[in-house]
């Protein structure tokens, strides 16, 4: 037997009487610090919790009061109470403290190694830039930018370099030195690791100012030394025998990947590869510096600016420094000309100048065009209401083209071209000013966004140039006297009546094209396009997949309207090949735009 259910009501549970919420006391964190560093900590209470933080709490007349934060039972960092943050905090600060006591105790190899265990320093300390800047040594810095700015001579006294400067600046950076140093020591064990803080190499590179450090660590056998650079915007890790900025993030981006770190604390780092080098050109290789601090310069700038600030919106500042960079493009364009056209010039050039520039510049002429290339592409796809893209990319290509051609046009013209890259360098030493760190600021939480908008309209295109060559390979296969169509029965029969006859199983498929067609001019007058195509995709191959391209068109009316315009216009160079009527029938855009304004993806 089964058992019976009680169908008797219960008596309802008493309700539990709530608990008062305990009062809250309304401080800052910078009031709690206070307090914990105070020696009166009488009224102060701390409570561990059960996520291994610490709960700080103080006693008023007999009461307990919240403050609302924790602190860290690891670091002792004070975080707010609430949130998940602090669990992540947590394990990551547990991680780090297993990761920094065997960090100082790797023994390193071979000093190959050298870039991968930076990027293991600095990503497992956690250091931040803020614990190595202020106020203070931001506005230093551009101080001794622009006073070498200003200097009208050699390319190395504009960007200084070890020696120019050092005695003007190293009475400035003592007080720097050992805070950096301390917050450099606080993340490591002190007994093994040196830090030595050299501010001798300060340069600008069109994107950052640079300030470097020598970390001296001693194994016992002998001294290696690490270079760390430290930028205002943030930290990246110089590698030496590569200029490449794509080179140094896919080291970083590895090592983010390999040890989890968040991407939140990644994207306020700033990396960049450095150009100090390049600039450093004296005699006859200003040329060849200016040809490559142009590579730099765009490639970086493709990478940085135009792909997070495709949606963007420009501030005056921001537009009055791209207005000088243009100048600087325009001025060049003229000064290459002028020398073109000055008789003169030849009777200064010497024949053994020529031939060195002959020799030295062909490899980055070929590098300029390979840096180039992804920046045409982003004028290619970019809006048309883009300013920055529009406004100084295509001038940057076009200066690049002219000297190209120019530099491939004789053996002196190349020379020349030279002279004209020196006198610009020279007379716009002036305009790159600190605010090219704001200007060209990058934003990596955009990337992902902006790619898969970019990555939309490159499939776009793809299936319209797809669409183009199908059409060609059709248009050859025809013959010149296209068959009249024929008038029957079948016209007045339903779509419905068609498409049964189209998939009966005794009615084979055309062979050839122009059979298909003959075929195709029979029905195409009477049948709903958008229910014929998915019906008949087996009776007529060829033809359907070009009718799935210009019918599997995305998102919304205006969009669609703008895809079959763009399709007219991408065909309209068969119109001398192809019938009028032909190019109707298989484009189906007439018929289309009468029966759907818009057909997304039809199940076929």
């Amino acid at each position: 037997m089964g058992r019976t259910r009680n169908t008797a009501i219960q008596p309802r549970k008493p309700r539990q009487p709530r608990q008062p919420k305990k009062p809250y006391l309304n401080i800052s964190i910078e009031r709690v610090q206070d307090l914990l560093d105070g020696t009166d900590v009488d009224n102060l209470k701390i409570f561990p919790t059960n996520d291994d933080m610490q709960k700080i709490e103080i006693e008023k007349d007999g009461i307990l009061m919240s403050t609302g934060y924790k602190r860290c039972s690891l670091c002792f960092a004070i975080l707010r109470a609430t949130g998940g943050h602090t669990g992540r905090h947590f394990e990551l600060c547990q991680l780090r403290q297993q990761d920094n006591q065997l960090l100082c105790q790797q023994i390193i190899p071979s000093k190959s190694d050298m870039k991968s265990y930076i990027a293991t320093f600095i990503i497992k300390t956690g250091l931040s830039i803020s614990l190595c800047e202020n106020s203070a040594l931001r506005e230093m810095l551009t101080n001794v930018i622009l006073r070498g700015q200003s200097d009208d001579g050699t390319i190395s006294s504009i960007f200084p370099g070890r020696t120019a400067v050092r005695e003007e600046i190293v009475s400035q950076l003592d007080f720097y030195k050992q805070e950096i140093k301390d917050a450099l020591t606080y993340h490591v064990n002190t007994s093994m690791v040196n830090v030595v803080v050299d501010f001798g190499k300060i340069s600008h590179d069109f994107i950052s100012i640079k300030v470097s450090l020598i970390v001296d660590i001693d194994r016992g056998d002998g001294t290696w030394f690490w270079q760390l650079s430290i930028v205002p915007i943030g930290m990246f890790v110089y590698k030496e025998e590569s200029k490449s900025a794509k080179d140094i993030n896919e080291c970083l981006k590895n090592s983010f990947s390999s040890y989890g770190w968040e991407p939140e604390k990644a994207g306020n780092s700033y990396f960049t590869a450095d150009a100090a080098r390049n600039m450093q050109c004296t005699g006859s290789r200003y040329f060849q510096g200016y040809i490559r601090c142009l590579a730099h310069f765009s490639n970086t700038l493709a990478r940085r600016i135009f792909t997070p600030y495709a949606n963007s919106m420009m501030t005056p500042n921001q537009k009055n420094i791209l207005s000088k960079l243009l100048e600087i493009i325009n001025q060049s364009i003229k000064l290459a000309g002028l020398i073109k056209n000055n008789q003169n010039a030849k009777r200064r050039i010497q024949k053994i100048e020529i031939m060195k520039y002959l020799d030295e510049n062909k490899v980055y002429l070929k590098l300029i065009e390979e840096c180039l290339e992804p920046i045409n592409k982003m004028c290619t796809f970019s809006q048309k209401d883009e300013i920055i893209t529009n406004f100084v990319i295509p001038f940057y290509a076009l200066t690049v083209e002219h000297f190209s051609k120019l530099a491939k046009s004789s053996d002196e013209i190349r020379a020349k071209v030279g002279l004209s890259a020196q006198e610009v360098l020279r007379v716009n030493s002036d305009i790159i000013s600190p605010e090219h760190c704001l200007a060209f600021y990058l934003d990596p939480r955009r990337n992902a966004k902006n790619q898969a908008i970019l990555d939309d309209h490159n499939m776009n295109i793809d299936l319209y140039q797809q669409s183009l060559i199908a059409l060609q390979t059709i248009s050859t296969n025809l013959q010149l006297d296209q068959p009249v169509a024929i008038q029957s029965n079948i016209a007045n029969l339903d779509s419905m009546d068609i498409i049964a006859r189209a998939t009966t199983p005794e009615e084979q498929p055309p062979e050839t094209t122009q059979e298909e067609f003959s075929k195709y001019i029979l029905q195409r007058n009477s049948v709903d396009l958008t229910v014929f195509w998915p019906a008949n995709k087996n009776t007529y191959p060829k033809l359907y997949k070009v009718a799935r391209k210009v019918f599997s068109i995305l998102v919304s009316e205006a969009t669609s309207e703008r895809a079959f315009s763009n399709a007219k216009f991408l065909y309209r160079p068969n119109r001398e090949n192809l019938e009028t009527s032909f190019l109707e029938n298989l484009l189906l855009a007439y018929e289309a735009e009468k029966s759907t304004a818009c057909f997304i993806n039809p199940p076929i």
